[in-house]
């Protein structure tokens, strides 16, 4: 299969609707940000501000400011724009073409085809423009020790992960077979999109993430939720 690029804007209801029709497995992972209006002093309400979890399709995406839902084959993203619209991009294997197009979404490189001198084939496909490459980034936050947890009150869990220069607990969707590793590192595998002419990284999605000892090579720098929860 092909891999593909989809975008468009969406309302609301729509874009729930689009969530369901992709039928994402229960082993896709979401990210959501919120950004509200108000001053957020409650430490319930500051960490549910950013959620990191494993899929669950009864959670009412669209109330989100902006989320993922991914895995290792695709990525549907969405950020609020003014008057209440979605903009909605989908990147990764093309076996939900059909679902996209049928809720409003265009094929990016053929709506640029229409306009430029290249060949229909050349624009339509990622593969056709980008070099793509998977690369691991570790997220920030060693993961606390239950006798720190008893020391740092109510309201923490097992499975808790802390930085001292970010000022709140963070949360990943690890499996219990994960928690158990004794890993106290966490990494987010990438897949990043190389334009073959300029030599830019112009796209990237998310492909999943796990636990990780510190000592391995071959991980790039490190990244916070919020950072990769941003990117459309």
């Amino acid at each position: 299969m092909s891999e593909i690029l989809y975008t468009g804007l969406l309302a609301p209801g729509s874009l729930g609707e689009l969530i369901a029709a992709c039928d994402f497995p229960g082993t896709s992972l979401f990210l959501l940000e919120s950004l509200p209006t108000r001053v957020v002093k409650k430490r319930d309400e500051r960490l549910n501000l950013l959620r990191f979890a494993q899929y669950d399709k009864e959670i009412p995406f669209a109330k989100f400011t902006a989320g993922r839902i991914f895995t290792p084959d695709a990525e549907l993203r969405w950020e609020r724009q003014e008057k209440e619209e979605f903009r909605v991009v989908y990147c990764g294997l093309d076996q939900r073409q059909a679902v996209l197009a049928a809720h409003g979404l265009e094929d990016t490189f053929a709506a640029q085809g229409k306009h430029s001198t290249e060949t229909k084939d050349s624009a339509k496909t990622l593969e056709a423009r980008y070099d793509a490459k998977t690369k691991d980034y570790y997220l920030f936050g060693e993961r606390l020790r239950s006798e720190t947890l008893k020391e740092m009150g109510p309201g923490l869990q097992e499975g808790d992960y802390a930085e001292l220069r970010i000022p709140r607990v963070l949360r990943y969707p690890l499996t219990e077979e994960e928690l158990h590793e004794g890993k106290r590192y966490v990494i987010v595998s990438i897949r990043e999109y190389r334009n073959k002419e300029s030599g830019q990284i112009e796209l990237f999605r998310l492909q999943g993430i796990r636990t990780w000892d510190r000592k391995k090579s071959g991980v790039q720098l490190s990244m916070t939720p919020g950072e990769i929860a941003g990117g459309l």
